[in-house]
């Protein structure tokens, strides 16, 4: 099926249980096989196939600061976000010695869902910091380690809900200056931490809510915009199509095509459940 691009506040991080999987990106794509895991960084632009049906994967979204607030006294330097925020084609990758026990997660994580609501999330975020141990374990290139400090990331999520109370743009000067730092160390933290400047961030937050409002209202192109702080047409015509890769109208019109067809899949598929009980 034809496919645009998405991007979502969320960490990805997906398990490619059988079958194969393309994961695409702005800058190309990669295909992922049985118990190889991908990752998407904060509101990185991404698309996906299968390759090789039947696919099952296992798909989890992680809320940033999960990770980031994640600390080991007995390993104080581990980043567990940093295979998430480097660019995607410099990743760790899971040797194929190592693909047995990612299934074998895989197994446990499904399994895990039948426990009681409380335990079963315990489960899964331990599961999901040994999926992300296995690849710091192999990760030959990763990023000189550094001391987690926890109020490095306080100031950086500060900044973050700056962005998230406003449809306006916000500079990185006033988001400095709200977290009491100078603008070159709020935009060190900033990009250490999620891989992107500030600017980038505030824009694809921006641009993301448009998207939002796209799918959900019938409102007119210009008045999304205009929403999101976009007083130039243009400007949010180039932004949007930079990290969807359609049209504002496109995008509205193929969302809308995909859940028609979505709709229409899960009445097949009541219908072919009636039957069968009717047998």
């Amino acid at each position: 099926q034809q496919f645009e691009f998405d991007m979502h506040y969320s960490l990805e991080l997906g398990i490619v249980v059988d079958g194969q999987m393309d994961r695409y990106y702005r800058e190309g794509n990669h295909s992922y096989r049985a118990g190889e895991l991908w990752l998407c960084g904060m509101w990185e632009p991404h698309g996906w196939a299968v390759q090789v049906p039947p696919s099952n994967v296992i798909v989890c979204f992680l809320y940033p600061p999960f990770l980031a607030r994640t600390f080991f006294q007995e390993a104080p330097e581990i980043n567990w976000l940093a295979p998430f925020t480097v660019p995607w084609n410099a990743r760790p990758t899971i040797p194929e010695a190592r693909r047995k026990d990612v299934l074998r997660i895989a197994e446990d994580i499904r399994k895990d869902q039948s426990r009681s609501a409380d335990f079963s999330t315990v489960s899964l975020h331990l599961r999901v910091l040994e999926l992300i141990g296995i690849m710091l374990d192999s990760w030959r290139t990763q990023p000189a380690p550094r001391r987690h400090v926890r109020e490095d990331y306080e100031l950086v999520g500060r900044a973050m809900r700056l962005v998230f109370e406003s449809t306006t743009f916000v500079t990185a000067s006033e988001a400095a200056r709200a977290c009491g730092l100078n603008r070159n160390v709020l935009s060190r933290l900033f990009t250490e931490y999620t891989g992107m400047s500030f600017a980038e961030f505030a824009l694809r937050y921006r641009v993301s809510s448009a998207a939002e409002q796209l799918r959900k209202t019938e409102e007119p192109i210009k008045a999304v915009a205009a929403n999101w702080g976009f007083s130039d047409a243009s400007h949010f015509f180039r932004s949007f199509t930079k990290f969807y890769g359609c049209s504002p109208s496109d995008y509205r019109r193929n969302s809308r095509m995909a859940e028609e067809r979505i709709l229409l899949s899960n009445s097949t598929l009541a219908g072919e459940r009636l039957l069968l009980l009717g047998r």
